[in-house]
């Protein structure tokens, strides 16, 4: 909406850098009240290193392919719900009105997400075989693909860990758990995957 200029704001204001601002939060859960940070990372990070324990890669590639068709499906379904709740946390958050009606999912909207879905799998299934491997080269692929991510997304990753950080150190409970889990269950999936090689 922002891009189509849909959004009303006073002229001193740059509109669509805070409206890109407020999306980058809500989609990483730090807009609109949620319990934890990066809360679809958390749970996709859980399912498949514990699914692709003991599996071939083929078969955990042909499984993450169909759940991310289905996840893809799901979300498209759900987005006006979503649409309706992310614009009333924007307008309560930033007193900004929008001037039309929600445009719907934009195919490069869907393909950002799909490509970030495909990274971060990528990141967990190839942090497995280095660790198996003992070698950090499986990371190449990941490292591409966030490479690729920051070129098209209209913001950086810098933008959510700075502000991350900066309510870490302001003592905000949520941002301090949410890191606190990025240790704690990195510990646990790497025992996980230790515990079932040494069977």
């Amino acid at each position: 909406m922002a891009e189509l200029g849909h959004i009303i704001g006073p002229a001193s204001m740059n509109v669509k850098a805070t409206a890109f601002d407020f999306a980058a939060r809500w989609r990483h859960g730090m807009a609109g009240g949620w319990p934890l940070y990066m809360p679809g990372f958390f749970v996709t990070a859980i399912a498949l290193w514990r699914r692709a324990v003991g599996l071939s890669l083929r078969r955990v590639v042909a499984e993450c392919a169909v759940t991310g068709a289905l996840a893809v499906v799901a979300a498209w379904l759900l987005a006006p719900g979503g649409a309706n709740l992310a614009l009333d946390s924007f307008h309560l958050e930033t007193g900004l009105r929008c001037a039309g009606d929600w445009p719907g999912v934009a195919g490069r909207v869907v393909g950002q997400g799909v490509l970030t879905l495909i990274s971060w799998n990528s990141f967990v299934l190839t942090s497995q075989l280095a660790i198996i491997r003992k070698s950090f080269r499986p990371l190449v692929v990941p490292t591409a693909l966030s490479i690729v991510l920051i070129l098209i997304r209209p913001f950086t990753v810098d933008d959510f860990t700075s502000l991350w950080r900066q309510r870490v150190w302001q003592g905000d409970p949520v941002a301090v758990l949410s890191a606190l889990l990025i240790p704690l269950l990195s510990l646990l999936l790497v025992r996980i995957l230790l515990r079932s090689s040494n069977r």
